[in-house]
């Protein structure tokens, strides 16, 4: 616990200066120390599809099959990471998204589904999750490949496109709402990207994203 490793945070009605006099008060004396250099492996350049399947023991009545299917994502400073990230939220954000339409409402083929995008500051990954029935692994994963493809060949419509828009908009509001929620919001920005204010730049950067750019993203 050095304070170059840690992040202050005083969020709501209050007086800054005061809070801040305060604060350098409390922590009188509390020096900087060296921090040991923490360093990331970079994963080697990927040649083929990776399988790995588990089992665990379970109690009572099985719960069924996870299937997940990952690619190579970016990092959260690579300038098509929104691209990705909005990708992500096309494919499988809410009841109305293509892979929840057709593998659970239409297809039955399972009992949930989605799709996310971790862009941390190192690469990260770009996944889709679902649960199951284990006969029906070989289908789903046929079918999930399958609407990857279309995102490949065709461009994503103005209508999922601003459903979507629509939603990360309102998630950036009201995630907002409280001063606990104004709080965490800010120390994960400045702890993650050393800006406070990140999520109002990363919020304009994915109003900005083109169906260009997600099929771009997903031929990639």
């Amino acid at each position: 616990y050095v304070p170059n490793n840690m992040i202050f945070l005083v969020v709501g009605d209050v007086d800054g200066a005061a809070a801040m006099d305060k604060a350098k008060k409390a922590f009188a004396g509390f020096e900087r120390k060296a921090l040991p250099p923490v360093f990331l492996p970079v994963e080697p350049e990927q040649k083929g599809m990776r399988r790995e399947t588990r089992t665990y023991p379970v109690k009572g009545a099985s719960s069924g099959a996870r299937l997940k299917l990952g690619w190579h994502g970016v990092d959260c400073g690579d300038a098509m990471a929104p691209a990705l990230d909005m990708l992500a939220l096309v494919m499988g954000y809410g009841e109305s998204s293509r892979l929840t339409r057709r593998l659970k409402n239409e297809k039955r083929l399972v009992q949930s589904i989605s799709a996310g995008c971790d862009t941390p500051t190192y690469r990260g990954s770009f996944a889709i999750l679902a649960t199951l029935d284990p006969a029906n692994l070989e289908a789903v994963e046929k079918e999930v490949l399958a609407i990857v493809e279309e995102y490949k060949l065709t461009l994503v419509g103005a209508e999922e496109l601003e459903r979507v828009r629509a939603a990360v908009n309102s998630y950036n509001r009201t995630s907002r709402q409280g001063v606990d929620n104004q709080a965490d919001v800010l120390g994960q920005n400045e702890m993650y990207y050393g800006n406070a204010e990140y999520d109002e730049v990363y919020l304009a950067r994915m109003n900005a994203v083109t169906p260009e750019d997600m099929q771009f993203m997903a031929r990639k």
